[in-house]
This record gives C-alpha cells, sequence and structure tokens, in this order.
C-alpha cells in the first residue's frame, strides 16, 4: 500500500472588499465582461429550466439572454453593485443587479460565498427577485432570511 501524504489547507481568509455602486447603464466597460459572463453563464447552466435545454441551441439562447440583460440594465431605476477588492477595484468578487425592491440578479464567486458579500450586495429592502438558479433556489428555500421573497420573472 502507498503512503500519501496529505496537506491541510487553511481555508482563504474573507477577502478585504469595497462595495460600489452605479446607475446600470453608466456601469464601466471595464466590469461588463465579468458581469456578463457570470450572469450568462450561470443562467444557461446553473438555471433549472435552461441547464435541460440541448447544446446546441446554446449559441440562441446567449445571443437572446444578453439582449435581456441589456434590457434589464438599461431600464433607468436599475443600480449595480460590485464587491471589489479593497485595494485593487479590477478585482470583482461579486455583484448584484437591482431596481428598487426587486433583486434581478446576484453572483459572488465560488472562493468567496459565506463571507458576508451577497448580503452586502442585497437590495436593502428587497421583495422580488427575477432570476433563479439551483443556488438561489437552495438560499430561498432554506434560508430564513430570505422565504419572504416573491419570485417573479415577469417583471
Amino acid at each position: 500500500m502507498n503512503d500519501v501524504a496529505l496537506k491541510v489547507v487553511d481555508p482563504l481568509p474573507a477577502p478585504t472588499y469595497s462595495v460600489i455602486s452605479y446607475s446600470s447603464s453608466e456601469l464601466p466597460k471595464n466590469y461588463e465582461g465579468y458581469l456578463f459572463s457570470h450572469w450568462l453563464n450561470n443562467q444557461r447552466y446553473k438555471n433549472p429550466t435552461f441547464k435541460s435545454m440541448p447544446e446546441h441551441l446554446n449559441k440562441e439562447f446567449y445571443a437572446q439572454y444578453h439582449i435581456f440583460i441589456e434590457k434589464l440594465l438599461a431600464k433607468p431605476d436599475s443600480l449595480t453593485k460590485l464587491a471589489v477588492a479593497s485595494d485593487d477595484h479590477d478585482i470583482v468578487y461579486g455583484f448584484s443587479v437591482s431596481r428598487e425592491d426587486v433583486l434581478d440578479y446576484i453572483y459572488v464567486g465560488r472562493d468567496f460565498r459565506r463571507s458576508g458579500i451577497g448580503t452586502s450586495l442585497m437590495p436593502p429592502k428587497v421583495s422580488i427577485f427575477t432570476n433563479i438558479t439551483t443556488i438561489a433556489i437552495d438560499i430561498w428555500q432554506n434560508n430564513p432570511k430570505y422565504k419572504h421573497l416573491v419570485f417573479n420573472n415577469k417583471i
């Protein structure tokens, strides 16, 4: 039998971050790629409906959903919040897009979840969310803090 030495690795420390906000229509171009790639890919592969869609429809999905996101960002009351490294705003840990009490999307990078970033990106009085992923379903069903939220993708 081979002896394998295992190395114990400490978890990553919680990142030091700042939350910066922009009217979504004025989001600086350098953040658009991060926002679109994570939002699109998470909807494609983590949304219960879209993940069952055949791969040959990917091109159409990405084209149409990109337009959908653009329309949300163009709404006059749309706000984008970014969690960025405190000492380098080019390092993004997550983002949210919201309108008053409506959360259109929230994303936190896998390595930074459960560090408070998601909570800091939430609108203060959110009552509705409009996009869903398997992670969102789990949080919605299992976290008492968010059970009051209503899913409504017609907004």
